[in-house]
């Protein structure tokens, strides 16, 4: 079972690569010149320099592969942000609560609630349809919800926030924003002060 789980997620890496300076990821030689698995990484690319190389050499190299990548492992890094932030303001948090609905709970210490989805999606139409697909944010046990994007998400496209959040308010769902991760941590800072 291991070896399956690896041979879905994993790649072997035979050609020259360098590692990605945005998100880690190795990026190949394509078409256009070296590519990411996001365009954001590929857009905002700075010169590619000898200590971004990977040795390929020594053989046996491996990473994710681009759908996992880009399904998983780059929203996983937004939800451990967020994470990591409820970590240091002394919060109580949890990822993926009640059976996953959600990715995070923050509990604060009057006992709200707040459910957050974190969506590395850069495209906003795309989100928009999922949002509608799903009629809204999942039910469950909390006071406020949130889809958060990236900050770079919402700088590359200033109206991403009132494309999601006209299609909440199409489907009724008021309790609910999409917010980007800036305001998301300034909502907890002033939330955490009261």
């Amino acid at each position: 079972m291991a070896r399956d789980a690896f041979q879905f997620a994993y790649e072997g890496i035979t050609e020259e690569s360098y590692r990605c300076p945005q998100c880690g990821w190795t990026m190949m030689h394509g078409k256009y010149g070296y590519s990411c698995h996001s365009t954001h990484c590929t857009d905002t690319l700075p010169e590619l320099t000898d200590d971004m190389k990977l040795d390929i050499s020594a053989g046996d190299l491996y990473r994710l592969k681009k759908g996992v990548m880009r399904y998983f492992a780059a929203p996983g890094k937004l939800e451990l942000e967020i994470a990591a932030f409820c970590e240091k303001k002394e919060l109580r948090w949890a990822l993926w609560p009640q059976m996953d609905r959600y990715d995070i709970e923050i509990t604060f210490p009057d006992g709200t609630v707040w459910a957050i989805d974190a969506k590395a999606v850069k495209e906003p139409h795309f989100l928009k349809e999922n949002v509608a697909r799903e009629g809204g944010f999942p039910s469950g046990t909390y006071d406020r919800s949130f889809y958060v994007i990236p900050d770079e998400y919402a700088a590359a496209r200033t109206d991403y926030r009132m494309i999601i959040n006209q299609e909440l308010a199409r489907l009724g769902d008021r309790q609910t924003r999409c917010i980007r991760l800036y305001d998301l941590k300034k909502e907890i800072r002033e939330r955490g002060e009261r």
